[in-house]
């Protein structure tokens, strides 16, 4: 679906009583429950202290008066598209009332169910510790075959102090042999096709140092949340080695790991196997 703001967006307002009724229901209830039902982004209903309307009687919600027919507006924004739909699914079930369109700009649209993210946060309280990782001399099968063993699509190489290299990621691995197949589904290869695969890397002689992207994009456990998840958006990389002062791999910073401060439900996602840095 079309985010609300690329898109030409639109406010359909609906004014109605509070007495109003749609097939034995309350009609602002009735309107919620189809506009939620065909997918418009969200609805407001307001309810008025004191109004009149085509019959000219003046409604107020004073205490001795609660029982009156108080004024409703119902305000809708989403797209053009949505708007249309949601225009003919109302048509009907306003007897009486009004009902206006106008062209709006949305400005912000984020869902409450969204945290703010943490910006400010330390990368090593956010990062994952546990990393696979491979050295500068490891031939590339056996790259290929930890990539499947641990189910990750990157890894960190590091030299004999731990300090990052580079990073091979999976198209870094394959790019060297014609019509091999990429790690997401090479997993699912029958055992003929992935050992003819692993003995073509194998007799590539190929070593990880050869293939890998190199310098790579790190960043320090000590900098702010903020300024690495700018480092993947700049970068376009779903992953980034997260390193010490000395330059030495203490963990990995994921998209994943970011999702997980904007939507806690996320924390409950499954965690790829891995093990300490080699």
């Amino acid at each position: 679906m079309t985010p609300i703001l690329s898109q030409p967006t639109q406010r359909l307002t609906v004014y109605i009583g509070e007495s109003d009724r749609w097939r034995g229901k309350a009609l602002y209830a009735a309107i919620l429950e189809r506009l939620r039902a065909h997918g418009i982004a969200g609805a407001t209903v307001l309810r008025g202290v004191a109004g009149y309307g085509a019959h000219s009687r003046i409604h107020t919600a004073s205490i001795v008066r609660l029982s009156e027919d108080l004024p409703l507006r119902i305000e809708v924004v989403d797209g053009v598209e949505n708007i249309q739909r949601a225009l003919q699914l109302l048509r009907p079930m306003v007897r009486e009332g009004l009902i206006t369109l106008e062209d709006v700009q949305v400005i912000r649209y984020t869902h409450r169910e969204l945290n703010p993210l943490p910006a400010d946060r330390p990368v090593r309280e956010v990062m994952t510790r546990r990393v696979v990782s491979v050295g500068p001399e490891t031939r590339l099968h056996a790259a290929w075959e930890r990539m499947i063993q641990a189910g990750v699509k990157a890894l960190p190489v590091v030299d004999a102090r731990g300090r990052v290299l580079g990073v091979l990621t999976s198209d870094d691995l394959f790019r060297p042999l014609e019509g091999a197949p990429r790690l997401s589904w090479a997993e699912h290869l029958d055992d003929a096709l992935l050992d003819e695969h692993l003995h073509a890397l194998a007799d590539a002689s190929l070593t990880v140092a050869q293939v890998m992207s190199a310098p790579p994009v790190v960043v320090r456990e000590d900098a702010p949340l903020g300024e690495a998840v700018a480092l993947l958006v700049d970068e376009d990389i779903k992953r980034l080695p997260v390193v010490d002062g000395t330059g030495r791999l203490t963990g990995v910073l994921s998209r994943v790991d970011v999702l997980r401060q904007a939507l806690p439900e996320a924390a409950a996602a499954p965690v790829a196997p891995a093990e300490a840095p080699a």
